[in-house]
């Protein structure tokens, strides 16, 4: 049991439950909702039942369980949806990051990607890369 709602609202981030039943007076509702970071679903007030949410209301019956709501949510439309990351950068933009990507590929250890940078970077001052 929680004395005050920081209490409870570390505990709740803390445990991560697939389903969170908050019934608070209304001046309090919104201030907790936002500090919730982990929580399946999240049910609010006396009437919003979990079966209601599971069968009738919610997105699906399909929630983390065990404490995996700290790293997700519910089963949604994006579960099923394939996407592919797209990057372009120009000769005119490689030079401004480079530095940042080399000091990160060398910190982990990555030599090969830092040196595929710098040939670029040579490629560009030399003239051969353009666009």
């Amino acid at each position: 049991m929680a004395d005050t709602y920081d209490e409870a609202i570390d505990f709740v981030n803390n445990y991560a439950p697939e389903h969170l039943e908050i019934m608070v007076r209304d001046e309090a509702l919104w201030d907790i909702i936002a500090r919730i970071r982990n929580a399946g679903s999240i049910f609010i007030g006396k009437y919003t039942g979990v079966a209601l949410g599971d069968y009738v209301i919610g997105t699906n019956h399909v929630l983390p369980t065990m404490g995996w709501a700290r790293k997700r949510g519910g089963l949604s439309v994006y579960d099923y949806i394939k996407l592919i990351d797209i990057q372009y950068v120009t000769s005119r933009g490689l030079p401004r990051i480079a530095r940042y990507a080399i000091d990160l590929a060398m910190y982990e250890g990555f030599l090969f990607h830092a040196l595929s940078i710098d040939e670029r970077l040579k490629r560009i001052k030399g003239g051969e890369l353009d666009g």
